[in-house]
């Protein structure tokens, strides 16, 4: 995945739900899909107001 690709998907993951994975250090390291799922499983949920 080219790195324009990986910073789209990250901001459209942050907004569809509610996380914040763009400052995260661990995002740097997605590759894959499984990356990314394990990523989101350890990553809490902004608090929307």
């Amino acid at each position: 995945m080219d790195s324009l690709a990986s910073v789209e998907l990250l901001l459209a993951v942050e907004e569809r739900f509610g996380v914040t994975l763009f400052n995260d250090e661990r995002a740097a390291r997605v590759s894959t899909v499984g990356d990314l799922i394990a990523l989101l499983e350890t990553t809490p949920v902004r608090d929307r107001l």
